[in-house]
């Protein structure tokens, strides 16, 4: 008898010698062919080959009828279980003046709501060494690694630039050559990775916890104005903040989580447990400010009575109080935040 899914049982199993296994789970060690379908037949059952692939093959003694009834019927219940993706958009984008294509699928999805605690915020302070610095109005704080997507624009950069170089002495034109598309194409798809691991990190952290708002920073000028010395722009510039905001804007809607943009100036100089005013940068009209703490060393702000905390945890603080989303009661009241984690997404 043979199984037309390919399985070799009965006469069909033509091997010397197999590991047997009987029809009660036993092992019964490696067996001539011809003995482990003797065996088979004295029990009115059938020798079925269920690991080819092994040295030497493993058949096992069974009703095989019935084991193929239960593996369709596994197969049929997984497939009840699968989720259907409806495609609701194909973009097909050529590269590298079409030699090759990129192509792009969209599917359709459902918004779910979670009914989650809107009296439960996280604030987010974006940056390069600390990509995304997350805390609570409860005084939970996580800080996602950003050194490693810095060290790809630093890599990106200097391989860029060398083969700029090499470009230039054969006097080849101004567009990018083969290699340097390549590369390009290389650092975009491993900074698009980080940039959605993370975001999804942030999500679930606030799934996990019934955190209910997202609070992020932005400031519309402050890559385009940046001014951090010739590496750290390069590498300040390189990173898409918007792109891991639209992302997680994204991921709010569809898990059901509000989803608020701040505007952060002067965030990371005011004290939050000092409670100073925030005001709001205006270009036309620049003022200097005195506020109560400051920022003794890198990564470490000091509050006026003393109390020192990490300053980019000081900032996201102080994005959530400008945002007005929530009250911070509990928070005033124990007079400090948690530790940050530090988490490497990827």
């Amino acid at each position: 008898m043979a199984d037309n899914k390919g399985l070799r049982v009965n006469e069909m199993i033509r091997i010397r010698e197999v590991r047997l296994i009987d029809d009660e789970g036993n092992q019964k060690g490696i067996v001539p062919t011809l003995e482990a379908l003797r065996m088979a037949k004295e029990k009115d059952l059938d020798l079925v080959e269920v690991a080819p692939t092994a040295n030497p093959p493993v058949c096992k003694i069974l009703n095989f009828g019935k084991y193929r009834f239960e593996q369709e019927k596994k197969l049929r219940d997984s497939k009840k279980n699968q989720k259907v993706l409806k495609i609701k958009e194909i973009r097909i984008i050529p590269k590298l003046n079409a030699r090759y294509f990129e192509i792009q699928y969209t599917y359709e999805s459902d918004c779910v709501q979670n009914n989650l605690n809107n009296q439960k915020a996280l604030a987010l302070d974006f940056g390069v060494s600390n990509l995304v610095t997350g805390v609570t109005n409860d005084g939970d704080s996580f800080i996602i690694d950003g050194k490693k997507l810095k060290s790809y624009n630093q890599w990106f950069n200097k391989e860029f630039a060398r083969l700029s170089s090499i470009k230039d002495k054969q006097h080849y034109p101004k567009k990018m050559t083969k290699r340097q598309y390549q590369l390009s194409t290389k650092r975009n798809n491993r900074v698009n990775d980080y940039i959605s691991k993370a975001s999804k990190y942030i999500v679930n952290y606030c799934l996990e916890y019934d955190i209910g708002i997202i609070v992020a920073g932005y400031n519309e000028t402050f890559q385009r104005n940046s001014n951090l010395g010739k590496q750290n722009n390069q590498t300040f510039v390189n990173i898409p903040f918007g792109l891991l905001r639209n992302k997680l804007e994204y991921l709010c809607q569809l898990n059901g989580i509000m989803f608020v943009k701040q505007e952060e100036s002067y965030t990371s100089k005011a004290s939050f447990f000092d409670k100073d005013e925030i005001p709001v940068y205006n270009p036309d009209n620049v003022k200097n400010y005195n506020f109560s703490g400051n920022r003794i060393a890198r990564g470490l702000y000091k509050t006026k009575s003393g109390m020192l905390l990490n300053a980019d945890v000081n900032g996201a603080l102080n994005i959530l109080r400008k945002s007005n989303v929530v009250g911070f009661e509990t928070l005033y009241a124990r007079g400090e935040v948690n530790t940050p984690i530090r988490i490497r997404v990827a």
